[in-house]
């Protein structure tokens, strides 16, 4: 079984195929890795694609006090740093949404795109989750709008299939 060690954890991660930019697949809550096989199937014929388990998910261990969206981006931030990955398109569903925007927070220079499918509002503390997510989703289209979007993945889509929420 694949797994990084980072952040306290052990996170479980699957990577395939090879080329750039890479794609990372976070997904939301109570799904796992396996929910992005047709994803990963076909993307990585191009593409080099990470699939990870978030903490208390799949199977990678968790425990309730460290589920939270912080925790969860730092994770994945920190398997970027850990796998030495660059340039990357964060892909997002549901609550995965929030998770790569956070990673984008604690991460920007190695991320080159994000993808939000079908993003969740809902949960948090403090600020609501609705006025961070644009928050950072305006603070991506600026560094947009500076010229450093690169990659273009393709006119296809593939949706996850039966994930819920």
């Amino acid at each position: 079984m694949p797994v990084a060690d980072l952040n306290d954890t052990r996170l479980y991660c699957e990577r395939s195929g090879v080329g750039s930019p890479p794609l990372v697949f976070v997904l939301g809550f109570a799904c796992s890795h396996e929910d992005w096989a047709r994803q990963v199937e076909t993307l990585a014929r191009r593409h080099t694609v990470l699939t990870c388990d978030l903490r208390g998910h799949g199977t990678s261990p968790g425990v309730p006090s460290a589920c939270d969206i912080e925790t969860f981006g730092a994770d994945v931030a920190g398997l970027l740093r850990v796998l030495q990955l660059e340039s990357v398109v964060l892909v997002g569903n549901s609550m995965g949404c929030r998770v790569v925007l956070q990673a984008y927070r604690d991460a920007p220079d190695r991320v080159a795109g994000l993808v939000l499918v079908d993003g969740s509002f809902l949960g948090g503390a403090g600020e609501s989750a609705q006025t961070r997510m644009s928050k950072a989703i305006a603070a991506f289209a600026q560094r947009l709008a500076l010229g450093r979007w690169r990659y273009r993945i393709g006119p296809q889509v593939v949706s996850p299939r039966g994930c819920p929420g």
